[in-house]
Formats: C-alpha cells, sequence, structure tokens
C-alpha cells in the first residue's frame, strides 16, 4: 500500500511593532485586533521602552486582505507624534486610523511599524 501525506501551509504574516519615546522611557499600552477574532482574538499587548525603543513582534495567519488594526491608547504626559510602517512586500497596504494603523495583509508577508511619542514638558506657568 501506499500512503498519501499532505502538508498544509499557512501564510504566516509577521508584524514588528516598535515603540520610541522621546524624552524618556515608560509603558505603553496597544490594542491588537484581527479580523478573525476567533482565531486569534484580540490583544491588549504592553510595550516597555528602555533607552527610548522598545519592541512587541507577533505572527497572525494573513492572507489577501485579511486586516489587523493596531492602535495605541494615549498615554498621559506623552503626545503621540507618528506612526509609520514598512514593509517587505508591495501588496501589504496601510492606511491611519485613529491612533494607530490599519494594515492589509498580503501572504508570507511582513511588517514593522514604529510608533513615536514625545513626553511632554510639564512646566508650570503663572
Amino acid at each position: 500500500g501506499q500512503s498519501v501525506q499532505a502538508k498544509f501551509v499557512l501564510p504566516f504574516f509577521n508584524i514588528t511593532i516598535v515603540k520610541q519615546s522621546v524624552g524618556g522611557d515608560a509603558v505603553f499600552n496597544f490594542d491588537y485586533n484581527d479580523s478573525y477574532p476567533e482565531v486569534y482574538g484580540n490583544q491588549n499587548l504592553q510595550i516597555q521602552t528602555v533607552n527610548g525603543t522598545g519592541f512587541y513582534s507577533t505572527s497572525t495567519i494573513g492572507g489577501f486582505g485579511t486586516e489587523i488594526s493596531l492602535t495605541e491608547s494615549p498615554a498621559s504626559g506623552w503626545q503621540n507624534t507618528g506612526v509609520s510602517c514598512v514593509s517587505d512586500n508591495s501588496g501589504v497596504a496601510t492606511y491611519p486610523i485613529n491612533g494607530g494603523v490599519l494594515i492589509s495583509t498580503y501572504p508570507y508577508a511582513s511588517t514593522t511599524c514604529t510608533f513615536t511619542n514625545v513626553k511632554q514638558n510639564e512646566k508650570l506657568r503663572f
């Protein structure tokens, strides 16, 4: 008898969040929402910066058009000054949304999104 093996290769999509904090370090809170929450659910994650930088990486099953929203919760005393994303595949699209970015995935690709915050000056004014 002959045996038949079937292999299933899942189209993973890799995401790295880079957190840059200018003027100090803190813990920053993010929400990760996948268009297939029944598979991955929605994640609340934290990134601690050390010397102004922190990282978080995750993978998801990213077919054509899977959408992932990454948003940062406002941090007291910090001003979010921008979000930028770069990808290794031109099929990945990113769109600005309130508090973050919406990523339209592409199979077997990866993207890195950088969120930058600047510590606010806490001078008292009379």
